[in-house]
C-alpha cells in the first residue's frame, strides 16, 4: 500500500486544466537566484525536480523524456553524418541541471567531449546530491565540461570558432515561457547564432512543450522560429507521464535527415555506440516518435514563421 501523501501540489497546464501529484515528502524547497526550486518525494513518480512549479523530471519516467532527447538525436546525427562516424563526438547541452542528459551522452562511446552549460549552480548542486542515479558520477568522466553560466555565451563563442563547434546541440531547457530564465534562447536571433555553432552535419534538437492541441502554442511559436533559420525541421513526440501531456522535441538538422530510420539500421548504431539497457527508446519507437499526428502537421505548417 502506497503511503499516504501529505500535501497535494497542482500544476497549470493551461489556465483550465490541473495536474495535482500527491507528495510525501519535500526534500528541498528554496529560491535560486533564478527560479523556484523544489525537491519532493511522491508514491507513483519517486523523486521529482520541480522548477517555478513546472515539473521537470522524475525518476520513475524520466526515460521517456531523456531517451528520445539524447539518443534519439545521436541516432539521426549518425544517419546524417557525411562520414560513417557512427554518431557525435562534441555535444553541447544547454541547460539540463538534473544531469541525466549528460550521464546519456557520456554513454556513446563515439562522444569525445560534452560541454554542459546550466545557469543556475543551485539546481546542479542539489540534483548532483538527491539524484544520484540522473548525476551517475558522470563528473568523473574527463570528457565532461560543466559551464555555470548562460548557454547562450558557449553557443556565442562556438558560433565565433568553428573550431570549437559541436556535432549536436541540445536544448534541455525549462518550458520556453516569456517570464522563464531560459526564454531568450528560444528566438530567431539565438537559433541563427546556433546554428552557426554546429558543425557541418549537426543536429538542434529543442525541448519545445506540450503538443495536446490546448497547449501547442508554444510548440508551434518555437516551430516557426526554427522554420525561419533552419531548411527543415523534424518533431519527435514523447509522452512523459510526469508531464500529463505529449511533449514535442523539434530537430533542426544542418543536413538532411530522414524522418523514417530503419529500425534495424538504428539498433545497430546503438550498438556499435556502446549504447544498451534503454527502457524507452529502439528502432522501431523512434521510428514511431518521427511520426507526428494529423493535426500537428496541419497546424505546424499554417503558423506564421517568425519575424
Amino acid at each position: 500500500m502506497p503511503e499516504l501523501p501529505v500535501i497535494w501540489l497542482k500544476e497549470h497546464l493551461t489556465p483550465y486544466d490541473v495536474y495535482t501529484h500527491g507528495v510525501t515528502r519535500i526534500i528541498v524547497d528554496e529560491h535560486t537566484p533564478y527560479q523556484h526550486m523544489q525537491i519532493v518525494e511522491t508514491p507513483t513518480c519517486g523523486r521529482a525536480l520541480i522548477l517555478d512549479d513546472h515539473w521537470q523530471s522524475s525518476t520513475a519516467d524520466e526515460f521517456f523524456y531523456h531517451e528520445p532527447l539524447v539518443h534519439g538525436t545521436f541516432v539521426l546525427h549518425a544517419l546524417a553524418a557525411s562520414t560513417d562516424r557512427g554518431g557525435p563526438r562534441s555535444v553541447l547541452i544547454a541547460g539540463g541541471g538534473d544531469w541525466a542528459a549528460a550521464r546519456d551522452a557520456l554513454s556513446w562511446n563515439t562522444v569525445e567531449r560534452v560541454v554542459l552549460a546550466e545557469i543556475d549552480q543551485r539546481v546542479l548542486d542539489a540534483c548532483r546530491k538527491h539524484f544520484p542515479g540522473f548525476h551517475a558520477k558522470c563528473e568523473d568522466d574527463p570528457r565532461l565540461e560543466v559551464i555555470v553560466g548562460d548557454a547562450f555565451e558557449t553557443i556565442d563563442r562556438a558560433a565565433a570558432d568553428p573550431a570549437a563547434a559541436f556535432d549536436v546541440i541540445l536544448y534541455d531547457l525549462s518550458d520556453p515561457i516569456e517570464d522563464g530564465p531560459s526564454a531568450h534562447l528560444f528566438t530567431k536571433a539565438t537559433f541563427e547564432r546556433t546554428k552557426k555553432a554546429l558543425a557541418p552535419g549537426g543536429v538542434l534538437a529543442v525541448q519545445a512543450g506540450g503538443v495536446a492541441p490546448a497547449e501547442m502554442h508554444t510548440h508551434l511559436a518555437v516551430h516557426a522560429a526554427l522554420r525561419s533559420v533552419f531548411p527543415r525541421v523534424l518533431p519527435m513526440i514523447t509522452s512523459v507521464p510526469i508531464f500529463a501531456t505529449p511533449l514535442g522535441f523539434l530537430l533542426a538538422p544542418d543536413a538532411p535527415i530522414t524522418a523514417s530510420p530503419e529500425p534495424e539500421r538504428t539498433n545497430a548504431i546503438l550498438r556499435q555506440a556502446g549504447v544498451d539497457g534503454l527502457r524507452m527508446l529502439d528502432g522501431r519507437s523512434l521510428l514511431a516518435s518521427l511520426q507526428p499526428p494529423v493535426y500537428l502537421r496541419e497546424a505546424a505548417i499554417h503558423a506564421p514563421r517568425a519575424v
